[in-house]
């Protein structure tokens, strides 16, 4: 049997799905990194990610 193997390092940071919210307001990426991703602290901004309820 071949189980496949997993590369989840428990180093890397935290990402989400979803652009923060300042990356989304400007339209650039965000590489979605906890506490404040790069583009933030590039130009030192605070970085914040809204939970926004999924709608069908």
């Amino acid at each position: 049997d071949h189980t496949p193997s997993t590369t989840n390092g428990s180093t890397a940071p935290p990402r989400y799905l979803r652009a923060c919210d300042n990356c989304r307001r400007r339209k650039v990426k965000c590489d979605g990194t906890k506490p404040s991703c790069a583009h933030c602290q590039r130009v030192g901004a605070s970085c914040h990610y809204s939970i926004k309820p999924k709608s069908r």
